[in-house]
């Protein structure tokens, strides 16, 4: 009886390893995904915008990606999607498109969402 208690004990304990194994491999698999322009939209979520009106830093490295991004794919339009919160002059989404527009993205190609209030 003792010995059948243990070879449960041991199969449990093996399911739950190849179980952990299988889930760390799956996360990993979508924790690196590929943006190959093959997509006609992306959307970048907003973050902080500063009193003045200007992005935070966090928002700021969103930005320079998507820059960086629209360049390389110009047949790409992007939501840029994001309130205003209590703070903010703007909403994150006014404040992102001055951005990519003053970066040189064409206006038709951003689309504003700015009544989000939660990602």
């Amino acid at each position: 009886m003792r010995k059948w208690i243990i070879t449960i004990i041991a199969a449990i304990m093996a399911i739950g390893v190849a179980f952990i194994v299988w889930s760390n491999y799956m996360i990993n698999q979508g924790a690196n995904p590929i943006a190959d322009g093959s997509n006609e939209y992306a959307i970048l979520l907003g973050a902080k915008v500063e009193k003045n009106g200007e992005p935070s830093l966090t928002l700021l490295y969103r930005l320079q990606e998507a820059e960086r991004y629209l360049k390389e794919n110009p047949h790409v339009t992007i939501v840029v999607s994001g309130g205003r919160g209590g703070s903010e002059p703007i909403s994150e989404a006014e404040a992102m498109y001055n951005y990519l527009v003053e970066a040189g993205i064409e206006e038709d190609r951003i689309i504003q969402e700015d009544k989000a209030t939660s990602t």
